[in-house]
């Protein structure tokens, strides 16, 4: 059975109830193509297909962005990409999908 992957954004910059992180620092935001190899890094080194990639996201725009560019490009198929955005009025996260596998049910 597949297992789900859940990451955070950049490691650092909001406290995320994870673990793994895509990014561990990034020292330009403008620099894309460098965040474009790290992102496309992250989804190279994944064992094992996920049936979702849920990123814990951090509020940095263009990083968000190269998430999703590197995801469909290296496009599964089967695996749903999901964003977490944080709640400030209830202190929970709200998953928003971004890109559902064929596959994923309500």
């Amino acid at each position: 059975m597949k297992k789900t992957l859940e990451v955070g954004l950049i490691k650092g910059r909001h406290p995320l109830p994870v673990n793994e992180y895509i990014f561990d620092k990034i020292e330009d935001v403008l620099d894309f193509s460098t965040m474009r190899n790290t992102v496309d890094s992250f989804f190279k080194n994944i064992k094992e297909e996920p049936k979702e990639i849920i990123v814990y996201v951090t509020g940095l725009t263009a990083a968000t962005a190269t998430v999703i560019a590197s995801f469909v490009t290296k496009w599964w198929g089967d695996t749903t990409l999901s964003f977490m955005h944080y709640d400030v009025k209830n202190g929970n996260y709200k998953k928003q999908f971004v890109v559902r596998s064929f596959s994923q049910e309500d």
